[in-house]
């Protein structure tokens, strides 16, 4: 339950992906989620239950990288709050960016 900065790995099993979820969101802090599938329902699942201000997940579907030039706001204890865009303004909605890489 510390946010650190620099190249840091952990690894946790899980039978499920409810669980799996869960043992993501189990924090204090939200600043990015990252996830492997090529179930591109798996990846709407994901997107919708991962509380992070970026969710970046990983296929190898034939989609194009991308994203929009949107403000991001870091989840739950993770940053200083909203930055840029029209979220500044919109201080009582909580969005999250989804990349997907094929």
């Amino acid at each position: 339950q510390e946010e650190t900065f620099g190249p840091l790995l952990s690894i946790f099993s899980f039978d499920t992906e409810a669980e799996a979820i869960e043992l993501a969101n189990n924090s204090t802090y939200g600043l990015a989620a990252y996830a492997a599938t090529s179930n591109a329902s798996r990846m709407r699942r994901l997107a919708k239950g991962l509380k992070a201000g970026v969710v970046t997940l990983v296929s190898d579907l034939n989609a194009s990288p991308g994203g929009l030039n949107i403000g991001i706001e870091p989840h739950k204890q993770s940053g200083m709050g909203f930055e840029g865009g029209i979220e500044g303004m919109e201080a009582y909605t909580v969005s999250s960016l989804v990349m997907v890489y094929s």
